[in-house]
């Protein structure tokens, strides 16, 4: 979830649907950098109290919005102010984890890679799109980011798997990739599988507006993956994106 979501209303909506049972789940929510919103200190403390609980992690929403607009002075400069904001956060009992999420970010890895990147707070999590409806140079930079920050795997996290139009996925034959048929035949469940290693992550994050969408990804957790197969495709993604380039 984020800050910004459901008119701004996204934290309060979900606390008043929940009820007693949002203490036994563990949220994660993101708070945007872009010009025009609050500042992220506003923007967690609200979270905090529209929930009426400190989430378990707050996460930078898209943060390559920002530093592509900046020279690289900036962007150094931004991205360490932005780094020390977080960690003062978590120090103050706003969240428990920081992190960043991104949706694209090949403007990234060249910050986090510098010295700046070095002598700052570095996220505890990170959260980037995964599946086979990911373009190859941000699946790429994906990787890259996840590497360079070094998070074991349960903080790398995944999102968007199917980039909001499960539709692209038809016609498209994902059996090749299973050790067996998925569950109905389905596709969704044979994609969200797929997309555990489309980058390597430990969790995806999927929409819950429709429980019929939701009942068949679950279905995923049964699904086989030939990994061999998976590591081919990605070669020649990365072969043909390099080629195309």
């Amino acid at each position: 979830m984020a800050a910004t979501y459901h008119r701004g209303h996204a934290h309060r909506d979900l606390a008043g649907a929940a009820g007693d049972l949002l203490e036994r789940c563990t949220i994660s929510t993101k708070i945007s950098p872009r010009p025009g919103h609050p500042p992220l200190r506003d923007q967690a403390w609200r979270a905090v109290e529209d929930l009426g609980s400190v989430p378990a992690v707050m996460l930078v929403h898209n943060p390559e919005t920002v530093v592509a607009g900046l020279s690289p002075t900036e962007a150094r400069r931004w991205w360490s102010a932005t780094a020390e904001t977080m960690a003062d956060l978590v120090a103050r009992g706003a969240c428990r984890m920081w992190g960043l999420a991104s949706w694209d970010p090949r403007v990234l890895g060249a910050l986090l890679d510098s010295r700046t990147g070095a002598q700052t707070p570095s996220p505890q999590v990170a959260m980037v799109r995964a599946g086979f409806l990911v373009p190859a140079g941000v699946l790429t930079a994906s990787d890259t980011l996840l590497h360079q920050l070094g998070l074991p795997h349960a903080n790398r996290w995944g999102m968007s798997p199917f980039a909001g139009q499960p539709h692209l996925l038809d016609g498209i034959n994902l059996t090749q990739f299973l050790t067996g048929p998925p569950p109905g035949a389905a596709q969704l469940p044979a994609a969200l599988a797929a997309a555990f290693h489309l980058p390597e992550v430990s969790r995806i994050a999927v929409g819950a507006s429709t429980p019929a969408h939701l009942d068949q990804l679950l279905d995923a957790v049964d699904v086989g993956i030939q990994h061999q197969r998976l590591s081919d495709y990605r070669q020649r993604l990365t072969t043909h994106a390099a080629k195309a380039s």
